[in-house]
């Protein structure tokens, strides 16, 4: 995933990689979530 600053870019690349960070940061917060209730039912979490 390469970045740039090129002032050129086209509103459609902008849009691409504002959905690729949406993406990105949906995927983490879910894995993340999963990652808690997986912890919460843990025997060491119940204890």
């Amino acid at each position: 995933m390469a970045t740039t600053s090129d002032p050129s870019v086209s509103f459609d690349e902008t849009d691409t990689r504002h959905d690729e960070i949406y993406s990105t940061i949906e995927q983490g917060i879910n894995e993340l979530g999963d990652s808690v209730d997986a912890a919460q039912v843990s025997e060491e979490f119940q204890e």
